[in-house]
């Protein structure tokens, strides 16, 4: 039995009575009904209330998205028949969130959104990923993107299993289900839950990079400046010893440090900061243009070493030449590096940074150890 007062309303006129005469945090509506649609309430109800959330019970959610379109931002919708334990856990959700729509702030829990595709590849990614995540004290929130409208039993019976298999762990979880773009619904559910990182599975199932040529993640990165880690399936859990920051010599790239150095804190790992210069001006139809000599930037990694050491944390400085992307994965694997954290430049440069030899997208495709990466403007 859940600890909520609820008001039983037969017709949808009676049920906005009660919103205007009570402090209704939650409605829960049908779509299909004598005297207005589900729609038509919650939008009477978002003007006679405007802090009270909603949700909308059907059997027909195409109805809701194609013939009667709510106003943004769209309710949960919950297709019967629903499964009853993920209707209880959203419905604990929604009224754990503050007035402006995002969970009530606990400066001290981290909140993680992981979207999963129904495989087992996104649980193995999370399971390898756990140890790190619970560093800190953390909230998980499963999301899966499907891409039509339908009922999905097999959905919410999968997203049942796993928030128990992870609550068992000691972690707080919740689960929800969306329908459309899976870059735009993560993005749009990233931002509504507050999300502080969003766990990724490199290479998830369902078509999900058939639309276009970008991955996933890549697509994400473009909309939302929240921190992605970008894992691959693995059964054995990681040591969590060292970190990797590549570092250009640029603000931007120096961005990841907060992170890589929290992180350290938290695990005793050792962060390695790897600067890397070209080991030749590339010749353009025969002739060698002119190009800037590039400083030697071992005294640069070697100053911002000292800061990191000033709070306790091993660093090392490793320098390469060649190419940037080669050489960080080659060090990668010759140094057992468990996390990389990087940066990737903003909107304005995104086509060219992601274009043809990137050095972000070389490695976020061919790394094998997890990446954590954020856009920087």
């Amino acid at each position: 039995r859940e600890p909520y007062d609820v008001l039983i309303a037969d017709t949808a006129r009676k049920a906005l009575r009660y919103v205007r005469d009570y402090d209704v945090d939650l409605v829960i509506t049908d779509q299909r009904m004598p005297d207005m649609s589900g729609v038509e309430l919650l939008r009477e109800v978002r003007q006679a209330s405007p802090g009270t959330k909603s949700l909308i019970l059907t059997a027909y959610p195409e109805s809701v998205l194609v013939d009667d379109p709510p106003e943004a931002p769209i309710p949960p919708l919950f297709a019967k028949p629903w499964d009853e334990e993920t209707l209880r856990e959203g419905v604990r959700e929604m009224l754990r969130e503050a007035p402006d729509g995002r969970p009530s702030a606990d400066p001290g829990v981290r909140t993680i959104l992981v979207p999963v595709d129904g495989s087992i590849e996104p649980e193995w990614t999370l399971g390898s990923l756990l140890p790190l995540l619970k560093s800190d004290p953390i909230r998980i929130h499963l999301l899966q993107v499907l891409p039509d409208l339908g009922l999905h039993r097999d959905v919410y019976a999968y997203l049942e299993r796993t928030r128990a298999r992870l609550a068992m762990e000691g972690v707080e979880v919740s689960a929800d289900v969306r329908w459309g773009d899976p870059a735009r619904q993560i993005v749009l559910h990233a931002r509504h839950a507050g999300a502080d990182v969003i766990v990724l599975t490199a290479g998830l199932k369902q078509g999900w990079k058939t639309r276009l040529r970008r991955s996933l993640t890549e697509r994400i990165l473009e909309e939302t400046e929240v921190p992605l880690l970008v894992g691959r399936p693995e059964v054995l859990t990681r040591s969590w010893k060292r970190v990797t920051v590549p570092l250009d010599g640029s603000r931007q790239a120096e961005s990841a440090l907060s992170e890589a150095v929290r992180i350290a804190g938290r695990t005793g790992a050792c962060i390695d900061l790897v600067g890397v210069s070209p080991r030749f001006i590339p010749v353009v139809d025969g002739v060698v243009p002119y190009l800037p000599r590039i400083p030697d930037r071992t005294p640069y990694l070697a100053e911002i070493a000292r800061l990191i050491e000033l709070q306790e944390i091993p660093v090392e400085v490793r320098m390469f030449e060649g190419e940037p992307a080669e050489e960080v994965l080659r060090h990668v694997a010759a140094s057992g590096s468990d996390l990389i954290c990087m940066t990737a430049r903003g909107r304005a440069g995104w086509a060219r940074f992601f274009g043809g030899g990137s050095v972000a997208r070389e490695i976020l495709r061919r790394a094998r150890c997890p990446i954590l990466i954020r856009r920087t403007d």
